[in-house]
């Protein structure tokens, strides 16, 4: 498994900490440097990578920092991600997911949070939303978000999110933004079937947005980037009543 791994782009050492990590439900760099046997400093650079690859998330208990290892879907989303070798890198998946879903698994304790640094963190969830066969809710500033965002990440994220949706029969999504939005070539054009959007008439000023998606809350900030997700249906379906309120006050009718 490890040969594979590194295969995907992983170092020896990141995919080491991976494979140990499977069998932990959550970790501190240290806990992981000990059953690993590899230095403190070094397991500290190989999770920061991991994270970045969206393969390990950072989560807090009691002020102190853990880190889990996402499940075997999150190696199919790297794949899609990887602008070389895709063929080849996602007939590799195909192989390990039968092998990691045999690791036995603890039932994760709700609510969960998981922390996702930098641009690529906030592109790996807006992808995982995207995947979703659910209905998923935005509101937030696009104004803040085009001035933050590369014309590439916008690029990436819209291609691809578009890819992920169709294939997952493209099921309904609704946003509540600025009018930066309508800057973005696909959001310019007549809204398909799938699609409403209300803009509002002020631009919001918060570099930071939500998003409501399954069970799962994400907290998005454009200017320190990162991304924070809450798991924990209890929390999204009350958030969900207050966005269906915020939207049926809304005067404007959907574009």
């Amino acid at each position: 498994m490890k040969i594979a791994l590194m295969k995907l782009g992983l170092n020896e050492k990141e995919a080491q900490i991976y494979i140990a990590g499977l069998s932990m439900r959550a970790f501190t760099a240290a806990a992981m440097a000990q059953q690993t046997k590899i230095k403190r400093s070094t397991t500290y650079l190989a999770l920061s990578n991991l994270i970045k690859l969206g393969l390990v998330s950072e989560t807090f208990q009691n002020k102190k920092k853990l880190f889990r290892v996402e499940g075997p879907e999150s190696l199919k989303k790297l794949t899609q991600r990887l602008r070389r070798k895709v063929i080849e890198a996602e007939g590799i998946v195909e192989e390990m997911i039968p092998l990691l879903g045999n690791t036995p698994s603890i039932k994760a304790e709700a609510p969960q949070l998981a922390f996702y640094e930098g641009m690529d963190g906030i592109k790996n969830v807006l992808l995982d939303v995207s995947a979703s066969e659910h209905s998923w809710y935005f509101f937030g500033s696009s104004t803040e978000m085009l001035k933050k965002m590369t014309p590439q990440d916008l690029e990436e994220i819209l291609e691809e999110g578009i890819k992920f949706r169709r294939k997952a029969r493209n099921p309904k999504i609704y946003f509540i933004t600025d009018g930066g939005m309508i800057q973005l070539k696909d959001f310019s054009q007549p809204e398909p079937s799938y699609r409403e959007v209300k803009v509002l008439s002020e631009t919001i000023r918060a570099s930071s947005a939500l998003v409501i998606s399954e069970d799962r809350l994400v907290i998005l900030n454009f200017s320190y980037p990162f991304a924070a997700v809450i798991k924990s249906l209890e929390v999204v379906e009350v958030v969900k009543v207050m966005y269906r309120l915020v939207w049926k006050g809304l005067k404007q009718p959907s574009r």
